[in-house]
């Protein structure tokens, strides 16, 4: 685990501009299979990208939906 700490530190690295630092290989290939970005058909599955946050969720309290500056963070 600490050789793939390693090799994606030197990822960053380079994505940054600098040179690697640890010169380690990929220990884990399929790690590389995770962050691939998946492909929709838009006409055979329903596309989640374009439904709005909350949409489908019922709310019976109607203060719920009231915007406010006045809480304490």
């Amino acid at each position: 685990m600490c050789q793939y700490i390693e090799f994606v530190a030197d990822r960053l690295l380079v994505a940054l501009g600098g040179t690697k630092h640890y010169n380690q290989t990929n220990p884990f290939p399929w790690m590389e299979l995770i962050s691939l970005q998946g492909r929709k058909n838009f006409f055979e599955r329903r596309v989640g990208e374009y439904a709005k946050s909350g949409v489908l969720t019922k709310s019976t309290d109607s203060n719920s939906r009231n915007f406010t500056t006045s809480e304490d963070f």
